[in-house]
């Protein structure tokens, strides 16, 4: 199953989405969901947590949101998990060594599927998941929003690492900018409207560097904390031609010289 099937089959009716709070990187998968919703001409209710609420399909963008760092998913869905026929956990990554996210997984009711965005976390998702198959792997959502209206030739280097607990604790660079910090997942055009003026990019931010990749700059990836960013370019970037990854063992090649 891809997360346009799961669209395809709700096509023309309502559907409930718990939003994923978070900064502009979120925003952008926040922007993907609704291109999709436009696409399947999806009528949108959004959930406002903790206020109940009843329907027949509810989709959750988890995004980063169930990992060692950040796991704040299983508390705002759970006490939507009986209110709904369905419910689409949508593309993720996950990380089994916080136990409240184990657990989470574990205690899934059947009628819940969830997406993996990479293929570290569907190992986790099929090894936690009692019913392997409700566990599917499809794309990041951001990669459904359409980046071309903001595709400009830009200048210079922008050096956007983390500063938060997913970050290596490498030294930072002198000029290093955290944009995604700069907004919250309300603000989802943050990104293409900062980085359409730079050239050059590197990042261990995921949505920054899916960002940069399709605006076409030169995108230099890092890794993370954890899984989460190799995994992405592995199964979304890999291959394209202005964007490469940085591997531990180069990060720490480079430190030793």
């Amino acid at each position: 199953m891809t997360v346009r099937e799961v669209f395809e089959s709700v096509r023309g009716s309502r559907v409930w989405i718990l939003p994923n709070p978070g900064n502009c990187g979120d925003g952008l998968i926040w922007l993907g969901l609704l291109e999709l919703c436009r696409q399947f001409d999806v009528d949108v209710v959004e959930v406002q947590h903790p206020y109940p609420v009843r329907g027949e399909t509810l989709l959750v963008p988890a995004a980063g949101n169930l990992g060692a760092p950040y796991h704040g998913i299983p508390d705002l869905l759970t006490p939507y998990l009986d209110s709904f026929a369905r419910v689409v956990i949508l593309p993720c990554s996950v990380d089994l060594s916080e136990p409240s996210v184990e657990r989470f997984l574990r205690e899934l009711p059947a009628h819940v599927t969830v997406f993996a965005r990479e293929r570290y976390s569907l190992a986790q998702l099929r090894f936690a998941v009692a019913d392997a198959s409700r566990v599917h792997l499809d794309g990041d959502l951001a990669f459904e929003y359409d980046f071309a209206p903001w595709k400009a030739e830009g200048s210079g280097v922008l050096h956007a690492f983390r500063t938060d607990d997913e970050s290596l604790g490498r030294p930072l660079p002198a000029d290093n900018i955290d944009v995604s910090t700069f907004g919250s997942a309300g603000d989802g055009e943050l990104l293409p409207r900062l980085l359409r003026h730079v050239e050059e990019v590197h990042t261990d931010r995921a949505h920054v560097a899916i960002c940069a990749a399709m605006l076409g700059k030169t995108t230099h990836v890092y890794p993370g904390s954890y899984h989460k960013v190799r995994g992405i370019y592995e199964y979304s970037l890999a291959g394209r031609e202005n964007v490469r990854f940085h591997g531990f063992d180069e990060i720490y090649a480079e430190e030793a010289s």
